[in-house]
């Protein structure tokens, strides 16, 4: 109320503030000021997040290394054996595949398929927890190299991480390599991320994924699922140095969210500045950003597009990545900083 200026980074932000402002001051017990938000309104303004980064073009470099390799097509062939886990054809016809339930049920077929590469995990904890000791599961791991897990506790994780080599990067162009570079946390919502890429798997499809966003304190169930469940395809696992970070963006194709919390969303324009194709719910602040081809509705329409880039990885491209690195670049953003702190 007595602000000047109130600042907000991006128009979703200031229209949630502004419209959640009746519905909170109704908690009060006292005294209610009336048409508060007619007040502030006002003295709003949008102003992005500045941006400094570098972008880099790979498209060009990609799709020759893509259009070289003469076994691309076989490698993204559906395998002659039948799928591990056949998941769409054991959901329940009750069960809609647009819906929220679909993540979950999908979520549970692949644990029952996959009981036993689970229960594994659950005895190996189990032992640890009674010697009160954390031993890494190394040996349940095809290629322990890429992540590593040294504890793990309900209030504490570690992860032992390591980044991929040069060489692991360079061989990602020919499969399709999807990227989650967000925080670990429940409000990302990686339970539907971890779906889709288990129903990929399931119906015979190839990818590599890196999962590479800051972990905390308690990280999600999810996460030592799919780890287990998706090992054969992780090209790199856990929070990464600038360096390497950069170096997997630039190797992937495609850059998921599904985020249930989002208010501007930085690591996601870092992926897009490094050549990967964002693929965002049609929710949040994403409309705001992201042309309509970038953004999706439901599980099933995520799951859609990656199956077609599963096919021709080549084709996750954005015809106008320039244009909104620019507009969230600080060069763009400069001027509109001076004139708002400028006295």
């Amino acid at each position: 109320m007595v602000a000047d200026k109130v600042i907000f980074n991006s128009t979703f932000n200031m229209d949630t503030f502004l419209s959640s402002i009746s519905s909170h001051l109704k908690l009060i017990p006292d005294h209610r000021p009336k048409n508060l938000h007619e007040q502030i309104r006002p003295k709003c303004q949008v102003v992005y997040f500045p941006l400094i980064l570098c972008v880099n073009d790979v498209s060009v470099e990609k799709e020759r290394e893509y259009e070289h390799d003469s076994s691309h097509s076989i490698a993204n062939e559906k395998p002659e054996k039948e799928s591990p886990c056949s998941i769409i054809n054991e959901m329940p016809e009750k069960v809609s595949k647009d819906s929220d339930s679909f993540v979950y049920s999908t979520e549970t077929l692949y644990k029952k398929n996959h009981s036993e590469d689970l229960k594994t995990i659950e005895t190996a904890e189990e032992s640890n927890s009674k010697t009160g000791s954390f031993k890494s599961f190394e040996s349940l791991l095809v290629n322990p190299s890429l992540c590593t897990v040294t504890k793990r506790g309900k209030e504490s994780s570690s992860l032992n991480v390591i980044a991929p080599t040069d060489v692991q990067l360079q061989a990602c162009s020919h499969l399709l390599h999807i990227v989650w570079p967000h925080r670990w946390e429940h409000d990302k919502n990686p339970e539907s991320f971890f779906s889709a890429l288990f129903q990929l798997q399931a119906d015979g499809y190839n990818f590599l994924v890196s999962v590479i966003g800051e972990t905390f304190s308690e990280i999600p169930e999810i996460f030592y699922t799919a780890q287990q469940l998706l090992k054969d395809r992780i090209v790199a696992w856990g929070y990464q140095n600038r360096c390497d970070y950069f170096k997997i963006l630039d190797s992937a194709h495609v850059a998921v969210s599904t985020a249930h919390h989002e208010f501007f969303g930085v690591s996601m324009l870092e992926a897009v500045s490094r050549d990967c194709y964002p693929l965002c719910p049609k929710r949040l602040v994403y409309p705001e950003i992201y042309p309509d081809e970038c953004l999706y509705s439901t599980q099933a329409q995520l799951v859609k597009c990656l199956k077609r880039f599963c096919q021709k990885p080549i084709c996750a491209k954005l015809s106008n990545k320039i244009e909104i690195i620019q507009r969230y670049s600080w060069t763009n953003l400069r001027a509109s900083y001076r004139a708002l702190l400028t006295v």
